[in-house]
């Protein structure tokens, strides 16, 4: 699908975005925006979101030409490297966990009905919450199941998506997500249940993703995401063949935000009240705004925009998608 496809469909589903300055922006927290299009580059100056719904500030990416500070890295597999992809081009230390989830009886196939699959999806998103700490806590998955199963299905529900699962016998045990605009694939969100990790059910479903997109029309490049802070990630992503791109990174707050924000760090923490946790293990909602502003200031530190920054490059987020 083309840009203005993918924005009609977020739109649709509700997505909390609006155009402005010619770029369409989304609603990342209350008070903040960034470009809807994953990955959108833009120069600094020349749009903004509308101050309404931007009064703590906004982010976006810079063009890599463009100077700034903060850089942001990311893992792109170009057309050159996805034309020439296959399981016999990559590396003998790929090749072989690939054919060790074969032996173990593992199998990759698209998945088009999640009905029979949601008490997998549940323990595969347990699991990978547990295992990692990313993200919502396995707790949340518990408790408030019902509520992320509309999300994904929802989700699953929009046209030109790809959802791929890794299958042994009749258990799934790891999906992906993503889709494609403009010629750039993105694979957004992918998880592994733990039971499946020593059978390699991640490699195999990697390499059968990326042989589809060699094969689909259309499509010039494999964009997975962010460069992160585990080095793990980082060298599977190297064994697959992609390679570090970069763009700037800006940011833009509100100066008074930025003041604020500097105030709360210097505050104790908040005491939690007997009882107070919700049924779904979140903190008090007054922790989770300390919390919140916590994060924040951090982020301003690391990324601080003008005369108030360090200038300090940062590792990128994962810039698209959502918090799986």
């Amino acid at each position: 699908m083309d840009s203005a496809e993918f924005i009609r469909q977020e739109v649709a589903a509700g997505c909390p975005a609006h155009c402005h300055g010619g770029v369409w922006w989304k609603t990342t927290a209350r008070g903040a925006c960034r470009p809807l299009l994953p990955f959108h580059e833009i120069v600094p100056g020349t749009a903004r979101p509308a101050w309404r719904k931007s009064w703590i500030g906004y982010s976006h990416l810079v063009p890599a030409s463009h100077p700034t500070p903060r850089r942001a890295r990311y893992w792109i597999m170009e057309e050159s490297a996805l034309r020439a992809y296959s399981l016999k081009s990559v590396s003998y230390s790929l090749r072989k966990p690939v054919n060790r989830a074969v032996r173990h009886g593992l199998t990759v196939a698209r998945l088009e009905d999640l009905a029979p699959w949601w008490d997998d999806l549940r323990a595969i998103a347990i699991s990978k919450a547990e295992r990692t700490g990313y993200g919502q806590s396995a707790e949340f998955y518990r408790v408030r199941f019902d509520r992320w199963q509309r999300e994904i299905a929802q989700e699953f529900a929009k046209p030109n998506r790809e959802w791929w699962g890794v299958f042994k016998g009749n258990r799934l045990g790891a999906y992906l997500y993503g889709y494609q605009i403009d010629g750039t694939m993105y694979l957004q969100v992918a998880k592994v249940h733990s039971d499946f990790l020593a059978e390699y059910a991640s490699y195999l479903l990697y390499v059968s993703v990326l042989e589809y997109c060699r094969d689909l029309p259309g499509c010039r490049r494999v964009n997975a995401g962010a460069l992160t802070e585990a080095a793990g990630v980082n060298e599977f992503q190297q064994k697959q063949g992609f390679q570090l791109a970069e763009s700037g990174e800006y940011t833009a707050y509100n100066p008074a935000v930025r003041l604020l924000l500097k105030a709360v760090k210097k505050l104790p923490p908040p005491r939690e009240p007997a009882g107070s946790a919700s049924a779904g293990g979140k903190p008090s909602r007054v922790a989770a705004l300390h919390r919140h502003a916590l994060r924040m200031a951090a982020r301003l530190e690391l990324q601080g925009n003008g005369p108030d920054g360090d200038g300090e490059p940062r590792r990128a987020e994962r810039l698209a998608g959502e918090e799986e």
